[in-house]
């Protein structure tokens, strides 16, 4: 009987540990989005996004060059910067949603979601510091029914970028195509969203892992009396082994299907926000590019900005750059 029944009940832990590992496998899956959505949603505000503040004039179709105020391009500018800080600011207020950390008040995001801060406008609904992270619940894993305690950071800075896609739109600088794929990966971003909230909130139903983990020791309770006409006194370290096989992969499914928190276990959510999307927005700020220009402009008609060439500037003037002829056009 118990040998039967032991065979059951490896058949129903292997799945407890699958349901969790595949729950990780899933958050990091998410996680991978939000960090490609990211990258491609500050490349296309960064290179895609002219500055300017109304479409190109007759002169400047003809000319090909901008003729633009400073004032103009320092504002476009100004407003990059800031929708790149939301998309970083994105990433760590997911961080914390899923931490259960609710509010603004966190030394890594403040800064960066400024067109969120508190104002003086009666209208607006204050936010309230929920006091420090602490130390004794960091290792705690937590189930909320409803993520983030009913605050949803991240929903309002998609809403706040949302609404400066309007505005481009309204300004009719921005090409449609370019405009397409930018509102397209903020749903992206909601898809990656709603899914991580779909694991946090979700866990495994408490009366499935609570009998299983009584059923093991249950089992583990009349294993001995099996054993110990055959086996004697082996009989001890051999139940232990087996209390430690199945008792570990019970706690290991535990362990994992929640894996937002500060354990070991849990996925590196700083890495993924601070090193690897922070440090991408960061080298991309400092990037030239065509519809980018570094630093602030000053009110002189001959002011040279740093920009990367285009393949058409390259193209007209190949001495200059070290190309050859022979190469750009090929044998004749």
């Amino acid at each position: 009987m118990l040998t039967v029944l032991g065979v059951v009940i490896g058949f129903v832990i292997s799945y407890r540990a699958m349901s969790g590992y595949e729950r990780y496998w899933l958050g990091r899956g998410y996680w991978s989005d939000i960090v490609r959505n990211s990258r491609t949603l500050s490349r296309l505000i960064w290179f895609h996004v002219p500055a300017r503040l109304s479409p190109k004039t007759t002169e400047e179709v003809q000319s090909g060059q901008p003729q633009r105020s400073a004032q103009e391009v320092n504002k476009v500018m100004a407003e990059k910067r800031m929708a790149l800080d939301l998309i970083y600011g994105f990433a760590l207020a997911v961080k914390h949603h899923l931490r259960g950390e609710s509010g603004i008040y966190y030394e890594d995001l403040y800064p960066l979601i400024r067109p969120l801060h508190d104002d003086d406008d009666p209208y607006v609904v204050k936010r309230r510091w929920a006091g420090p992270v602490q130390a004794a619940g960091l290792h705690m894993k937590q189930h909320p029914k409803v993520a983030g305690h009913g605050e949803n950071l991240p929903v309002e800075i998609l809403r706040c970028l949302s609404e400066w896609f309007s505005v481009l739109e309204d300004r009719n600088a921005v090409p449609g195509t370019s405009m397409g794929s930018m509102i397209g990966t903020l749903a992206a971003f909601e898809d990656s969203l709603t899914g991580l909230e779909r694991i946090l909130t979700t866990p495994l139903p408490f009366v499935y892992s609570v009998h299983i983990r009584h059923t093991v020791w249950v089992y583990l309770f009349f294993l001995p009396f099996q054993l110990v006409s055959q086996f004697g006194y082996y009989t001890i370290p051999g139940v232990a082994i087996a209390a430690f096989i199945y008792l570990g992969f019970v706690a290991a499914g535990e362990e994992i299907e929640q894996p937002f928190g500060y354990d070991d276990n849990d996925l590196d959510l700083d890495l993924f926000c601070k090193a690897i999307i922070g440090a991408d927005i960061s080298h991309l700020k400092s990037s030239p590019a065509l519809n980018a220009h570094l630093g602030r402009l000053q009110e002189t008609p001959i002011a040279v900005h740093r920009r990367s060439l285009t393949l058409n500037e390259m193209s007209n003037s190949p001495d200059k750059h070290g190309l050859d002829h022979d190469v750009l056009l090929g044998p004749v």
